[in-house]
This record gives C-alpha cells, structure tokens and sequence, in this order.
C-alpha cells in the first residue's frame, strides 16, 4: 500500500498470453514518459517505434529481469522495471537498434541519407507517424547516440504513470531488482539519469512538467561513474550520468 494505492510487484508473466499483453502496456507507458518524463511525442512522432526501440532489447535479451507493478485492485499496470546483469547488454542493444532501423532501410520506409521518407508496400500505416523529426530521431540513434551514453555496466530503466509519481511504487520496484541482484551476489548497482547542469533552464522545465534534477540530487547518495552530454534534448544542455552505489544488503 503507497499514499492510498494498493499495488504488488511481480516479475513479467510466464504465460505468453498474458506476458504479450504486459510488454504492451510496458509500452505505452515508455511511451508515455520517455521524454524526460513527458511523452515522447514531444520529440519523436512514432509511439510503437520507439517503444520496440528502447523495450524489446530487454525482452530479447533478459526476460527474467523485467517487473511491472500492478494496482491491486483493478489490475492495471501502473509502473515497470527492466534490468539486466550481463555485462555485453549495451553492446547487444547498440546492435539491436542498428538491425531494426537498417531493417526499415532495407524494406523502403526510410532513407536515412536521402530524402527522409520513403512509403511503399505496408508503409502508408506510417504516414501519420515517420515524420521529419522521427527520422532525425532516428539518425541520432544510428549516427550519434554511441558517443553520446556513459559507460555503464548494468543499469535499470523504469517508468511509472505520472498519476502515481510520488507513491513509492519506483522504490518498490527497484527493490525486487535489488533482491535479484543480492541473490546473484552482486556487490554494487548503477543508475542511469538524466541531469541539468543550468539551474535556470532546469527550473524552467520542470514548470513545464518536464522531470529532470540537478547533479547534487545524485551525488548524495551515489559516486558518479560516468557522463557525458547528449545532444537529444537541443537546445538544452542536458547531461546523461551514470551513478554508481554499493548495494545496501552488503
């Protein structure tokens, strides 16, 4: 129970059935919240491109590190937590995201190099979404973005709805990661956030709804292992971090 919500944590279903509907709903919510808090419709037009992007890498390659956290009472998915242990998961990812968009090169729905938009065969259920700025999106994937993430060993990435922020649901489900992690013995665990060096503009976004923090909301607890700026969010300079911790059951 958080602030009124009774919700449980468990890892993703083993029934197909039921685990298909779950990466679905995993989906929108990264799609709801993956633009520093906001939808990222802000930046990027294709919702289901980008949530096949950023979540089926982890349910590629670790299925067992995925939990999403459930209201008790109407069954809802309310918040997820994807997680990995193996070392070479960012290497494999960068491969994964190269493969899928040199997939829509190859099938005609993008041109990277060229004209921005190609449509043929199926692609006209993209019309409304592979825009100008999906595809500029999509060169910074391909062309930028290796040069633009901290090193990292294994890190979570988790979202919850923006109606329970607050509530305690993050904190429950980093916790079943870091039961898992406890388990397997591992000594330290590692976060990947963004941060805003310029208090002004940082202020000035989070007026807007952006979630972003300051470095000294890290620093407290955590040992900064990496990071570097992106250039994603220009024209704001916002950095990505990696925070490092040793794991509290030690």
């Amino acid at each position: 129970m958080a602030d009124g919500i009774d919700f449980t944590v468990k890892k993703l279903s083993p029934s197909s059935s039921e685990r298909a509907q779950e990466i679905q709903r995993i989906k929108k919510l990264c799609s709801d919240r993956s633009y520093m808090g906001k939808d990222i419709g802000e930046i990027f037009s294709y919702r289901d491109l980008w949530a096949n992007l950023i979540i089926d890498p982890y349910v590629e390659l670790s299925p067992d590190f995925i939990w999403v956290a459930q209201d008790s009472e109407k069954g809802d998915l309310i918040g997820y937590l994807t997680g990995v242990v193996r070392e070479d998961f960012y290497a494999l990812q960068d491969q994964f995201v190269t493969r899928y968009i040199e997939k829509l090169s190859t099938e005609g729905l993008l041109n990277l190099f060229g004209n921005p938009l190609h449509l043929w065969k199926s692609a006209v259920s993209l019309l409304s979404g592979l825009d100008r700025r999906t595809i500029k999106f999509l060169k910074y994937l391909k062309f930028k973005a290796r040069d633009e993430v901290p090193q990292r060993p294994a890190t979570p990435h988790f979202n919850v709805f923006a109606r329970h922020d607050g509530k305690g649901i993050a904190r429950a489900l980093i916790r079943s990661y870091l039961e898992e992690l406890k388990r397997l013995g591992v000594p330290r665990f590692h976060i990947t956030a963004l941060y805003m060096p310029g208090e002004r503009m940082r202020h000035q976004l989070e007026r807007e709804g952006f979630r972003v923090r300051s470095l000294d909301f890290f620093q407290e607890d955590y040992r900064i292992y990496d990071t570097v700026q992106t250039s994603v969010f220009d024209p704001h300079e916002v950095m990505i971090g990696c925070f490092e911790r040793d794991a509290p059951y030690l």
